[in-house]
């Protein structure tokens, strides 16, 4: 039976860093913004000053993806522990910015976004990083995440029908 979640990785798997982003990323995809529980785990995870600002980031980011971007992007329920391919592609990303290889986080920037990115969702990429780096949060993709996990389970649980996002 074919999945749109990749086998054998959670979002448990990855570690905080990881599950931050996520969980921020489809709260604001799916509209979710105003609620209290996203602002403060950004608060509790980067300070009351900084989480705001990180959050802000991410509203920014995640919008420009979404509105912006040429293809649809799929995103799994806010509360499911399994990832989308488009959302390891988006910690893909984040990820080479956050090991400083821009090259590699520009390709799955224009992956995600179907066309080169701009100058503007570069710097968000990387800003949002910045954040992470500051508190010693990483951000760990399905391919360099196997510290943190039990990965090669093969169990996969039977998760809600993802939602897109998206122009395309």
């Amino acid at each position: 039976m074919s999945t749109v979640f990749l086998p054998k990785v959670t979002l448990i798997d990855l570690g905080p860093g990881a599950q931050i982003v996520i969980y921020g990323f489809r709260a604001v995809a799916f509209g979710q913004t105003k609620c209290g529980c996203l602002a403060k785990v950004f608060e509790r995870s980067f300070g009351r000053y900084q989480g705001g600002e990180a959050l802000r980031v991410l509203k920014d980011l995640t919008n420009s993806i979404g509105h912006k971007g040429l293809r649809k992007f799929k995103v799994a329920p806010t509360r499911c522990k399994h990832l989308t391919q488009d959302e390891a592609s988006l910690l893909s990303a984040l990820s080479a910015a956050q090991d400083e290889d821009p090259d590699r986080a520009q390709a799955h920037l224009s992956w995600l976004l179907a066309r080169p990115p701009t100058e503007y969702e570069e710097t968000l990429v990387f800003d949002m990083v910045e954040y992470f780096s500051i508190q010693g949060l990483e951000i760990n993709t399905p391919e360099n995440g196997a510290q943190f996990s039990t990965i090669g389970s093969g169990k996969t649980t039977m998760a809600p029908v993802t939602s897109q996002v998206g122009n395309a």
